[in-house]
């Protein structure tokens, strides 16, 4: 989602041309934050569904956040039509339409397998390959900085 500067590849989040917005520090208002984000989506033209993903810390947050009692997660369910997607290998988030067209996967051509480890009945290797996804579209996403720090 962050791309790779040193291989010329943009990632999802900074290829964006919708404005970067901010998790606020209170969960609570979250669905602000994501609403203003479904919204910068609609007012480009993108339909949805839209899916939200976030970092590990902020979905940790939002999974054990409550308002009035009514978990904070399901007030943003109502709001957005795909999924909301753990993604512990990025900071912040991105929300993005999940209607097709406006991503195009690039897997590698270098396919390799690993030895892990055996016992004296099974042995266990592994598969690698590398992937990346070309952005057709830059309006479909809107990347979300982590709370604390400026969109």
């Amino acid at each position: 989602f962050d791309g790779y500067q040193a291989a010329g590849i943009v990632g999802i989040r900074e290829g964006t041309s919708n404005r970067k917005l901010a998790l606020p520090s209170d969960v609570g208002a979250y669905p602000d934050a994501i609403s203003n984000a479904l919204e910068a989506l609609r007012l480009a033209g993108v339909d949805g569904p839209y899916s939200v993903l976030l970092g590990s810390d902020a979905y940790t947050a939002l999974s054990e956040a409550r308002d009035q009692g009514y978990p904070v997660i399901d007030h943003i369910k109502r709001i957005v039509s795909g999924e909301i997607i753990w993604a512990p290998a990025i900071s912040g988030g991105c929300v993005l339409s999940t209607r097709g067209g406006d991503y195009e996967l690039h897997l590698g051509e270098d396919v390799s397998i690993g030895y892990t480890s055996h016992t004296d009945k099974v042995v266990r290797l592994y598969l690698r390959e590398t992937f990346t996804f070309l952005m057709l579209t830059s309006e479909a996403s809107v990347a979300v900085a982590p709370a604390g720090t400026t969109a």
